[in-house]
């Protein structure tokens, strides 16, 4: 069987090239995340970690196809099976896919978990979940068409992300209500800023992976070549999706601290000012 006939030229290189400038992308926010993922929970770090190397490989498989068709007409590789790799790249992208919805769930249950009145709330999206978990395995398991089936897991791994970011904003939303009502204006800018900063992010963030996966869903289900351009951003697209909002919870974080950290040493140079001020004063 020939590769050729699986992965068009044009279709294929051009996608490949701009998956390599996400992944590019995704490895600087990674970097950047490293020493926040060290105090960070250990299952939120293996779930960034594991999304990204499923992701890599991924990457590195769609390179090697399109290399191997592209530049390399060597007769060695006039030739080969796809199916393997085929089958290679469909469990890459769907397990990347469950693990980056699994931290997304996590996130939603933490969120809501404050009551334990309100976690009846995230069922659906649990759901959901384990509908597209399902299909998932089904498809690995049982289908034999080599064709990327799309029908029903792409469309249940959209909505159940859109149910949890729309859960989690909602609650973000409430947050940043009480603490305006509850403290005066002047505070409100301060503290209510990472919330503002994180449901953008999120909104963001969905809206970008959204994109990508509804313009292969289109391609592919209009059966048009243009399908390979976009699914290797997609892919790409829901990792950093993920890592776009782990960055900007860490930076909302870290000017928290450094915020409060200089209001603290502001107070206590100024009560070492005073303190200087009343000895002086009694000693004169």
């Amino acid at each position: 069987m020939i590769v050729e006939a699986f992965w068009p030229d044009k279709f294929q290189l051009i996608g490949t090239a701009t998956s390599l400038v996400f992944y590019g992308v995704n490895l600087t926010l990674v970097v950047q995340l490293l020493p926040t993922l060290r105090r960070a929970r250990k299952w939120t770090t293996a779930a960034t970690f594991i999304s990204f190397l499923l992701v890599t490989a991924f990457e590195v498989l769609v390179s090697y196809i399109t290399y191997t068709t592209s530049f390399d007409h060597r007769p060695s590789f006039e030739s080969i099976d796809v199916k393997p790799f085929l089958l290679a790249l469909r469990s890459l992208g769907m397990v990347a896919t469950w693990v980056i919805d699994s931290f997304v769930l996590y996130q939603c249950f933490t969120v809501y978990s404050i009551y334990k009145k309100q976690l009846w709330v995230i069922a659906l999206s649990f759901l959901f979940f384990l509908s597209s978990l399902g299909s998932g395995i089904y498809l690995l398991a049982w289908t034999r068409d080599l064709g990327i089936q799309v029908l029903p897991h792409f469309p249940l791994c959209l909505v159940n992300k859109f149910i949890m970011s729309f859960l989690i904003i909602v609650k973000l939303f409430k947050h940043r209500r009480m603490l305006e009502c509850e403290f005066d204006i002047e505070k409100d800018k301060q503290l209510t800023r990472p919330y503002t900063t994180l449901i953008q992010i999120l909104v963001q963030s969905y809206a970008l992976h959204a994109s990508f996966s509804l313009v292969f869903l289109v391609l592919y289900m209009a059966k048009h070549a243009a399908w390979r351009l976009v699914l290797p951003n997609a892919v790409q697209a829901g990792l950093l999706s993920h890592l776009l909002v782990r960055f900007s919870a860490s930076r909302s974080m870290r000017d928290d601290s450094f915020n409060s950290e200089k209001e603290s040493s502001s107070i206590r140079f100024s009560h070492s000012q005073s303190s200087q001020w009343n000895t002086t004063e009694t000693v004169t």
